[in-house]
């Protein structure tokens, strides 16, 4: 496997492995020395991790082939000398490699969902979301509260003065000094047109 995917780290898990130590991008759990139980616990708390589960034969196949879902694969001990190996993990890191993608597609996508486009800032609609959440705790956890409300003077004038994109910079300019001004947990936004909100917990 080292010489066809140079590079690539592998961990083979025994009952004794310490799962927070694991730190690989293909993990072996060979069934004829690790419990049933152990095999749960690694499939649950690295679900992020390919797993190939090496089994005696076709009856464990069969017996294990719940198991067969997302980014794991079962073969046999006899599959482990030759082809079926390298298909085998061939086949798990590009579902790794597709997962991977897929995530981060989905976080842009997120990330256009709730942010102002010019400003980068939350936009109006994620901002009230989260202020009906710091609402809701600043009330169970009786803290206190801020909010700001901001807006540019005369923004009107400076587009029909200087154009639009004059008016576009000086909004990203006010968000950037908005951003450098307030602390880390801070939650600002571009509530309107020329408008901007902070929330302040505490």
């Amino acid at each position: 496997l080292i010489h066809t995917y140079p590079g690539l780290e592998i961990s083979r898990i025994d009952d004794n492995a310490e799962l927070a130590n694991i730190s690989a991008e293909l993990i072996v759990v060979d069934t004829s020395i690790i419990n049933p139980h152990k095999l749960d616990v690694i499939l649950d708390q690295l679900p992020d991790v390919p797993v190939l589960i090496v089994v005696d034969g076709m009856t464990d196949v069969h017996n294990l082939s719940h198991l067969m879902q997302g980014r794991r694969e079962l073969i046999t001990q006899k599959g482990l000398e030759g082809f079926t190996l390298l298909q085998a993990v061939h086949h798990l890191l590009d579902r790794q490699k597709l997962h991977n993608q897929l995530q981060k597609t989905a976080k842009h996508l997120k990330e256009l969902a709730i942010r102002d486009d010019m400003t980068r800032l939350f936009n109006h609609r994620h901002f009230n979301d989260l202020l009906v959440q710091e609402v809701k705790k600043s009330n169970r956890y009786k803290r206190p509260l801020g909010l700001l409300m901001i807006a540019l003077n005369d923004f009107t004038a400076i587009n029909e003065t200087c154009g639009h994109h004059e008016g576009d910079r000086a909004l990203v300019r006010a968000a950037g000094i908005i951003g450098s001004t307030v602390r880390d947990v801070d939650i600002t936004a571009r509530y309107g047109d020329n408008e901007f909100s902070v929330i302040l917990p505490e």
